[in-house]
């Protein structure tokens, strides 16, 4: 047990490291960003979403708060890939299945059908299986889900959609996030670029925490806070 914990500590203390190394490079980007107005991330909103990265971890550094993190992280992600529709989903390691934390834009009848994700029949549940992103640009047409998955995403005009898993330190998944879009379409790779940086952003904060607590605690679906 004093073995055990040990090494909970001595993890958490890397993976803080390396967020406070990401702050590094985040604060490098965008002041180079500032001086030439251009980057590999280049445009105001992605300029903006780096900066919210940044705020974002330093707050969580502060107070720890994991809904209060992925409120922001799913706000700022649906902005960046510019999609009305977005959740993010945490694993439940005693059922093996993915649920809803916090959710923009979603009525209860399709929060109800996703409330715990399997490893098959969505974008999501291949996510978690594969342990890499899904982009399904049509849902009516794309082999992913299966009749009644399908059906439940129409019913909530969700026609396209990105899952991307957030992968903790030993490359298992520890949750989702998506972002949906009303009509069949592709978010720009830079936009996903950025999903990528945040997702791994988010994992490592919530496995800072979840390796304190030595705990999974079962979390109750929020709304994102009104986007402006």
């Amino acid at each position: 047990m004093i073995a055990a914990s040990a090494r909970a500590v001595t993890e958490t203390r890397a993976r803080l490291a390396n967020s406070r190394a990401l702050i590094e490079t985040i604060e490098q980007q965008m002041e180079r960003s500032r001086l030439r107005r251009y980057s590999m991330f280049g445009t105001e909103i992605e300029i903006k979403a780096l900066e919210r990265l940044h705020a974002m971890t330093l707050r969580f550094l502060n107070e720890p708060s994991i809904p209060a993190l992925l409120e922001d992280g799913l706000d700022a992600l649906m902005l960046v890939t510019d999609a009305p529709l977005g959740n993010i989903q945490l694993l439940n390691p005693a059922t093996g299945m993915l649920n809803i934390v916090v959710h923009h834009g979603f009525r209860s009848d399709f929060l109800d059908f996703f409330a715990q994700v399997p490893t098959r029949d969505s974008a999501c549940g291949l996510a978690l299986r594969n342990g890499r992103r899904i982009v399904v640009c049509n849902v009516l047409a794309d082999a992913a889900f299966t009749e009644q998955s399908r059906r439940a995403m129409l019913r909530a005009n969700a026609r396209a959609v990105q899952s991307t898993p957030l992968l903790g330190m030993t490359g298992d998944v520890i949750g989702v996030v998506s972002t949906h879009y009303r009509e069949p379409r592709v978010a720009q790779a830079r936009a996903l670029a950025i999903v990528d940086l945040y997702a791994r952003q988010l994992a490592t904060l919530i496995e800072s925490v979840s390796l304190r607590r030595n705990a999974f605690v079962a979390p109750a679906v929020r709304p994102a806070r009104p986007r402006p």
